[in-house]
């Protein structure tokens, strides 16, 4: 039990580096691409939805950690009693 919760921070962390990596990689793209003015509204879009479901998934991921955690947490005070 104590392994999974001590896993669950490092997960969430790694998640957001990747996150912050993917938002500053597209944003490097995107602002050579206007500087060179060849990035397409197309190309932007997609990376926004990119960035949108890479957020959606890091929420549903990091409640069901929480979720994960609250259970283990009852389980553990019903192992005390």
């Amino acid at each position: 039990m104590q392994q999974q919760l001590q896993q669950a921070p490092a997960t969430r962390a790694a998640a957001a580096a990747a996150a912050a990596g993917a938002a500053a990689a597209a944003a490097a793209a995107a602002a050579g691409g206007l500087a060179g003015g060849i990035v397409s509204k197309t190309l932007l879009q997609q990376q926004l939805q990119q960035q949108r479901q890479q957020q959606q998934q890091q929420q549903q991921q990091q409640q069901q950690q929480q979720q994960q955690q609250q259970q283990q947490q009852q389980q553990e005070v019903v192992l005390k009693v």
